[in-house]
């Protein structure tokens, strides 16, 4: 069962880099290049100088991102850049948005084999494996915490993040929209009950497969039993909010043909609508299917027909609870049998959780064509993780994210 305990987290020396607004940054996988530029010059302390280090043509063996981010974090140590919490202690992280509040608490999961008391739900790539594994030995160092997700709730865990959020917070700012607050818990009673009653718990990775899955590699490596930092959210938390996250893909298939369509109406009834707020007032959290967009202001609705008919086409031994997922109709269905294009490659599939920007990519011919998914709940990914089956890639947007430099274990 999982094993938690509390740590001396490194934080953000104010007096050194001034406001945390400058420092701090989204998770490194939700940056895009151009934001990775302004977290740049925002300051030369700023956590994406770590996290997610620039390239460059004459990087060698000796000399590349990875050495650059231990040279820097080496340097900001001396420097008190970053200063270590006096005691050991676990962190409450409340985020705010919308009138909407989201809080968990920060401490060190012991790393598990999937399955034993720690579930992942899906798929990674080998590329940002080998990235995050790459961080992990040159830093040796968790810059942002795993989001996990724990069920059921503890009212003696809630008790002690609501008596300890009536206490004066630790660190108190809005980022990009999101009032982030944090509070310590440092009194052995108080972090007793964190340590118990997470023994009885199932831990789900909501966010954070790729860095989970090279920390335990890690570990193996070092032969010793390693430590993830992690955020941990209780699935009956109200301000639990999954995003949609919608695909858009290059391929040379031709959407534009009477055949296609042809084809597509054995299996989906297709609705035409000529905005995009128009099909999404029909999304509802039952429909079986997607949308779809692939220029000139039109857009379909996809519904499946007969969803035993697309079932065939699975392993008979799949669970009902990963075959009738939207995400899983599309790609290992549409994408497989209809489009014929297989696993997309990385290069060729984006995602994205603004629909805007979506069409956007279409129009202006970047992509060929855009799908557009509703969100899932919460009980989707733990039934999923407890089956042993992953979702597709990029599966689901946990909102807001855990920030990456407000707390870091260093190992």
């Amino acid at each position: 069962m999982p094993e938690i305990k509390p740590f001396r987290a490194l934080m953000y020396n104010t007096d050194k880099v001034g406001d945390l607004i400058k420092v701090l940054a989204p998770p490194y996988d939700v940056i895009s290049p151009q934001e990775q530029d302004e977290y740049y010059s925002l300051s030369p302390y700023n956590i994406v100088h770590l996290d997610l280090g620039k390239t460059d043509p004459l990087d060698t063996d000796r000399n590349n991102q990875y050495t650059r981010a231990r040279k820097f974090l080496t340097e900001w140590l001396k420097e008190k850049v970053f200063i270590e919490d006096r005691t050991p202690s676990i962190y409450i992280y409340e985020q705010e948005y919308e009138n909407i509040k989201r809080a968990g608490f920060v401490a060190l999961l012991r790393l598990e084999e999937p399955g034993h008391g720690v579930f992942p739900h899906e798929e990674t790539y080998l590329q940002h494996r080998l990235d995050r594994l790459n961080i992990l030995r040159y830093c040796r160092a968790n810059f942002s915490p795993i989001f996990f997700l724990y069920s059921p709730s503890s009212r003696d865990i809630n008790e002690v993040i609501r008596n300890t959020k009536r206490e004066r917070t630790t660190a108190s700012f809005k980022f990009q929209g999101v009032i982030n607050r944090l509070w310590r818990v440092c009194d052995s009673s108080s972090i007793q009950v964190f340590i118990r009653e997470m023994k009885n718990r199932q831990v789900f990775i909501a966010d954070g497969h790729h860095r989970y899955e090279v920390s335990l590699k890690f570990s193996k490596e070092e032969k010793n039993a390693g430590y993830i930092m992690g955020m941990f959210v209780s699935m009956e938390e109200k301000g639990l909010r999954i995003l949609p996250t919608h695909r858009l893909i290059k391929t040379d298939f031709r959407f534009d043909t009477p055949e296609f369509f042809t084809i597509l109406e054995r299996y989906f009834y297709v609705r035409k609508f000529s905005s995009l707020q128009d099909m999404f007032s029909h999304f509802h959290t039952r429909l079986l299917g997607f949308g779809m967009y692939f220029g000139k202001d039109t857009y379909y609705l996809l519904s499946v027909r007969n969803i035993k008919k697309i079932e065939h086409g699975f392993e008979a031994n799949l669970p009902p609870c990963w075959r009738r997922l939207n995400m899983v109709i599309l790609h290992h269905f549409f994408f497989h049998q209809i489009l014929k294009v297989g696993e997309v490659p990385e290069k060729n599939i984006k995602y994205v959780t603004d629909e805007l920007e979506a069409k956007k990519l279409v129009d202006l011919g970047v992509y060929n064509a855009a799908f557009f998914l509703n969100s899932i709940k919460p009980e989707v990914v733990r039934d999923i993780a407890l089956s042993g089956e992953r979702m597709p890639h990029k599966a689901t947007y946990f909102y807001p994210k855990p920030l990456s430099g407000l707390l870091i274990y260093k190992f």
